[in-house]
């Protein structure tokens, strides 16, 4: 398929109740609404289409540019494609599908990203950077060291500063570091302690905000029944 059937096949699945929901959920750029059953299938059909990827992310219509992170080939992609697209997230549903691509990166060069992006002042590139730290950390290859003690200190000293989504990123990477990282268990709960309650707006949806104590807790009560098995 080429870029305009890819487009037309978009347009053509999508619907305006999907519309609604995903503006519920902050999209403001252009979209069709496509589902993702519709966005799975063709997924399938498209799967490692690298180029014509490049070319539905450019497109800054919302569901041609998840499509992307699903298709995109990450043996292909380079690092200034990667800092390229993220400048192109405007809500955190493509940040979020960007986020899990961009993590496809060999650990070291997902890290180097993430610290980048968390460096950034702007919402939506700064909760990318966290969001990758989760899921570099979910693949257990990290261990507790200064790099995981850097992150937290940080989580500690400016969670309540950042802006609304980055807020949940950090707290989600709390909870990840503190539940998927030996040794850091302690350090990760002591710190959802000292921070409480972390406020998220979460617009006109029932989202919620994970608390990270529990959370870490339920974390590691299900590894150790795996172990035990």
């Amino acid at each position: 398929m080429t870029y305009l059937d890819v487009m037309h096949k978009l347009e053509e699945v999508g619907t305006e109740q999907t519309r609604t929901i995903y503006r519920r959920h902050g999209v403001q750029t252009e979209l069709f609404g496509v589902s993702y059953k519709e966005l799975g299938k063709l997924q399938k059909k498209l799967k490692n289409q690298h180029e014509l990827a490049l070319q539905l992310w450019d497109s800054a219509t919302h569901d041609a540019m998840v499509l992307a992170c699903k298709i995109a080939d990450p043996e292909k992609i380079t690092l200034d494609d990667l800092r390229h697209w993220i400048e192109g997230c405007s809500d955190y549903i493509v940040t979020d599908a960007f986020s899990f691509f961009a993590a496809k990166q060999k650990t070291e060069a997902a890290l180097e990203l993430a610290e980048e992006f968390i460096e950034d002042e702007r919402e939506w590139i700064s909760c990318a950077g966290w969001t990758i730290i989760s899921i570099v950390t979910q693949r257990h290859e990290m261990e507790h060291g200064p790099i995981t003690h850097n992150y937290l200190e940080r989580i500690r000293n400016t969670i309540h500063e950042q802006p609304n989504r980055t807020r949940y990123a950090m707290n989600g990477a709390l909870i990840a570091i503190g539940g998927y990282i030996d040794g850091a268990q302690d350090e990760a709960m002591e710190i959802a302690q000292s921070i409480g309650k972390v406020q998220v707006d979460h617009g006109e949806t029932g989202c919620k905000t994970p608390s990270a104590q529990p959370y870490i807790k339920k974390i590691l009560k299900r590894k150790a029944e795996k172990q035990s098995v």
